[in-house]
């Protein structure tokens, strides 16, 4: 049936753990046990080696990266209303005594 089989059609490259390990920056460990068996990343076996689609790397790398961002804000905007605090003269050092 034509059309059925996205693998053979599509021209998305294909990846080893080891590729997927170089792009990401992390061990071939981690790719494996971690990121394909976890599922957090899609993979899928020709024979008894485990394959990976280059979109869903990029898409998983793209996604940390928007996390960290936003944890860098975050944390950022902690440090800034601790600085501000620290700084701010207190109210109770405002207040006159009558």
């Amino acid at each position: 049936m034509p059309g059925s089989n996205p693998v053979v059609e599509s021209d998305d490259p294909i990846l080893t753990p080891e590729q997927v390990a170089s792009i990401l920056r992390v061990t071939r460990r981690k790719v494996v046990k971690q990121l394909a068996y976890q599922g957090t990343i899609r993979s899928f076996h020709v024979g008894r080696e485990l394959r990976f689609w280059m979109s869903d790397v990029m898409a998983y790398a793209h996604e940390q990266t928007t996390i960290a961002e936003a944890k860098r804000e975050r944390v950022r905007k902690r440090r800034q209303a601790q600085l501000d605090l620290a700084t701010e003269p207190s109210r109770i050092r405002q207040k006159k005594v009558v």
